[in-house]
């Protein structure tokens, strides 16, 4: 069995170097559309005033350090819960160790900003807007030793969805990748002293599209003549500023001349 743990261990280092040469360093005044990447999860992570890095036997080692969650023994589920000004955060961690591979650890975490209504000139409310920022991880953790190592690989969202009549509004989906690496060593001397690192949220940049829905628009004339010709009925696009109409004329031979 400790040959197998010798040969996982050295495997997730070598797997580390590719990554060792693209850490850099946060720009300045730029606007972080994953900063709840940085919010507090877990009970005792949050008492200990987020000194977390080092501490290990929990799922909540996967939102600080993931080589933490090598020192579970058994397999554990947990729900993390919290609520803040800005809305409320939930999470769901499954982890479970094998005996001669590691630690497979999976979660989910949401935050909740809260539903924002669309209202028209009047007051009336039309729609509805829920903005979320949504996390999928998978972890894996191993143990030689004194000394540990972990790995997580973080799905990151961030959305803004609409419901009802969202015609003015725009919706937004924008979504990145990163990982987290960490080690943890315990010091072989009598009082127990463990040292932890961790370099958490090394990926892309969190890129959003904005998504507008079309406007339908009457036409300005029922028979559905556009000029003085006669064709189909047009089709109707638009924005929220503007809308523009579409004439297809019927098939003939000047069919590719525009509509006058």
């Amino acid at each position: 069995m400790r040959p197998s743990r010798s040969r996982s261990l050295a495997a997730f280092l070598l797997a580390l170097v590719p990554f060792t040469g693209t850490l850099r360093a946060q720009a300045p005044n730029t606007v972080e559309g994953g900063a709840f990447l940085l919010l507090p999860v877990g009970a005792r992570a949050t008492a200990l005033g987020q000194a977390a890095v080092a501490e290990g036997g929990t799922t909540e080692a996967l939102f600080w350090n993931p080589a933490g969650l090598a020192d579970l023994k058994t397999t554990e589920a947990a729900l993390h819960h919290y609520v803040a000004f800005f809305g409320t955060g939930d999470a769901i961690v499954v982890a479970v160790p094998t005996s001669a591979l590691g630690v497979f650890t999976v979660a989910g975490y949401v935050v909740d900003y809260g539903d924002l209504s669309v209202t028209t000139v009047t007051g009336q409310q039309v729609g509805t807007v829920t903005p979320r920022n949504v996390e999928l991880a998978a972890s894996y953790a191993t143990q030689l030793g004194g000394l540990s190592a972990g790995i997580t690989y973080k799905l990151i969202q961030f959305r803004v969805d609409c419901s009802g009549d969202c015609s003015a509004v725009p919706t937004a989906v924008g979504t990145t990748h990163a990982v987290d690496i960490g080690v943890r060593y315990a010091l072989p001397v009598a009082t127990p002293v463990v040292v932890g690192v961790a370099l958490r949220n090394l990926g892309f940049d969190l890129q959003v599209k904005t998504r507008r829905r079309p406007i339908r628009c009457r036409p300005a004339s029922p028979s559905g003549r556009c000029g003085s010709r006669s064709v189909r009925p047009p089709e109707w696009r638009g924005s929220t500023s503007r809308c523009s109409r579409t004439c297809r004329a019927p098939s003939g031979p000047d069919r590719s001349r525009p509509p006058r």
